[in-house]
């Protein structure tokens, strides 16, 4: 009797072989898909960079670009500025204006 027991003991501490490989075979399968999961979104993120890495590159080439329409603030509008809009400085003109507003004030 006691070694009938012993036998029941044995039986039941240890699952069904059967059971064990299903249940690998379904954990590897969602390991699977996890793994499958984890791949489209590392490309998703890839791709979002990449997009985002060129539009960063197309400002700073944009920003690098010489814009020939304005002036660099040192006043000098250049050669085709200059032939553009021939208009000769007049310093007389300038110290009427002065003279005028300061007998107005």
């Amino acid at each position: 009797m006691a070694e009938n027991k012993e036998n029941e003991a044995q039986e039941e501490v240890a699952p069904p072989h059967g059971d064990y490989e299903s249940d690998l075979n379904t954990m590897f399968i969602l390991d699977l898909m996890r793994q499958k999961r984890e791949k489209i979104m590392r490309l998703k993120k890839d791709e979002l960079i990449n997009e985002m890495a060129k539009k960063q590159k197309e400002k700073m080439a944009q920003a690098r670009k010489p814009d020939y329409g304005v002036t660099d603030g040192s006043g000098f509008m250049g050669v085709t500025g200059l032939l553009q809009n021939p208009k000769k400085y007049d310093w007389r003109e300038q110290k009427r204006a002065r003279e005028a507003a300061e007998a107005g004030k």
